[in-house]
C-alpha cells in the first residue's frame, strides 16, 4: 500500500536549530509532497551536521510549490538537492509560477565564505529550475552564488533588485 505525506509550509521562521533547519526526506513506502511559502530559513546547522544549512532535499519528493521563501545566513550552503524529484517531473523547480520576479520570488542570500546559495549534491544528473530567484548577487555565479554538481541549474532570469533579507 502506497502511503501519501503532503506537508504545507506556511509563513514559518525556521531559526536557530544546530542541524538543518528544513530537512526534506521522503520515506520508502511513502510519497511526499510539499509546500513551502513565505517562510524565513535562517541561523540554522550551527552544529554543522550537514553541508547544507537552510533547506534541504534529501531524498526524492514532490515540491508542489516554494514561493516568497527567505533561505539565509545558515551554516553551509542554503538550499540544497540530494536526489532527483518524483516522476514524471524530475526536475526541480523553486521558480514563481509566472516565472518573472516579483512578490512571489525567492531569495537565496547571505552565504558563507566558500559556500553557495543553492547546491546539488546527488550522484545522477539533478536537474533544478531557479529562474526568477533573487539571489546574493544581481547575476548568479557558478561556484559562487550556485553549485550544478553533476546536473543542471537554469538561472536565466535572476532577480536584480538587492535581497531583502539583511546578513548579519
Amino acid at each position: 500500500m502506497k502511503r501519501f505525506l503532503l506537508a504545507i509550509l506556511l509563513l514559518a521562521m525556521i531559526a536557530g536549530n544546530h542541524d538543518t533547519g528544513l530537512l526534506i526526506v521522503q520515506g520508502a513506502s511513502h510519497t511526499t509532497r510539499e509546500a513551502i511559502q513565505s517562510d524565513d530559513v535562517s541561523g540554522n546547522n550551527t552544529a554543522a551536521g550537514h553541508s547544507v544549512g537552510g533547506i534541504f532535499f534529501e531524498t526524492a519528493s514532490t515540491l508542489t510549490s516554494m514561493v516568497s521563501t527567505k533561505v539565509h545566513s545558515n551554516g553551509g550552503d542554503e538550499l540544497g538537492f540530494g536526489a532527483r524529484s518524483n516522476p514524471p517531473t524530475l526536475t526541480w523547480s523553486i521558480a514563481p509560477a509566472s516565472g518573472a520576479c516579483g512578490a512571489s520570488s525567492n531569495t537565496l542570500s547571505c552565504y558563507g565564505v566558500g559556500k553557495n546559495g543553492l547546491v546539488v549534491l546527488g550522484v545522477v544528473p539533478i536537474d533544478v529550475d531557479a529562474d526568477g530567484t533573487r539571489w546574493a548577487s544581481a547575476t548568479p555565479a557558478t561556484g559562487v552564488d550556485y553549485s550544478p554538481g553533476t546536473g543542471s541549474v537554469s538561472v536565466a532570469s535572476p532577480c536584480t533588485d538587492p535581497p531583502t533579507a539583511a546578513c548579519p
